[in-house]
């Protein structure tokens, strides 16, 4: 479940495991490929962690699989069955290695933002502020105010 929720994400270019988490919450589509599974961001971003080369491979050749069935080309983009051709020659095939290269980008991308947004909001999944994440901190905003 959690190896299509990544999949889904990253080449639809969402690298942040809060923003993952959230939408998993919120949007029936994503809800779908989850089984309905809530993940938190802390799961997504461990598994993406632990998993890593494991998870590289696995998704060199899912790329490279669906370009073998012409499931996705390279050269060209579709949007409902409109072809864009791109400027560059379409016999210029990604190679391997330069697909390798691609994907270790994308995780690379997700550990950055996910280091941010740990800086950012610490642990905090839904990003409530410091002062009202506690309980305590809650009930003396309360009094004070």
């Amino acid at each position: 479940m959690l190896l299509k929720i990544l999949f889904y994400w990253y080449i639809n270019w969402i690298f942040s495991s809060r923003k993952i988490s959230k939408k998993l919450k919120l949007d029936l589509g994503f809800m779908f490929l989850a089984w309905n599974n809530k993940p938190d961001f802390r799961t997504i971003n461990n598994f993406r962690k632990n998993k890593w080369e494991l998870l590289e491979e696995v998704f060199v050749q899912i790329v490279y699989l669906a370009s073998e069935l012409w499931l996705i080309k390279f050269w060209t983009f579709s949007i409902d069955w409109t072809n864009i051709y791109a400027n560059a020659s379409k016999y210029k095939n990604i190679d391997l290695e330069k697909l390798q290269d691609k994907i270790n980008w994308l995780f690379d991308e997700a550990d950055r933002i996910d280091e941010l947004e740990d800086e950012k909001y610490w642990n905090n999944e839904d990003n409530i502020p410091d002062e009202l994440a506690d309980i305590e901190k809650q009930k003396e905003a309360i009094e004070n105010s």
